[in-house]
């Protein structure tokens, strides 16, 4: 949201964030990789434990996935 104030929009990736913002991109502790990031959906999540990319949604929207 700080990047979003003082540019007028949001990152176009996370690495955008590093050094103004974070030190570093944060790692999924799932996949060891950058947590997901859409600038287009405004969203930022984790694959989850099932190690399936539902695009952020919910359980309930990928059909009980666990």
């Amino acid at each position: 949201m700080a990047h979003r104030e003082e540019k007028g929009a949001l990152p176009d990736s996370l690495q955008a964030l590093v050094p103004t913002y974070l030190d570093a991109v944060t790692l999924d502790p799932y996949t060891k990789r950058a947590f997901r990031y859409s600038k287009a959906e405004m969203i930022l999540y984790s694959m989850g434990a099932d190690g399936v990319d539902s695009g952020g949604s919910t359980r309930e929207e990928a059909g009980g996935a666990r």
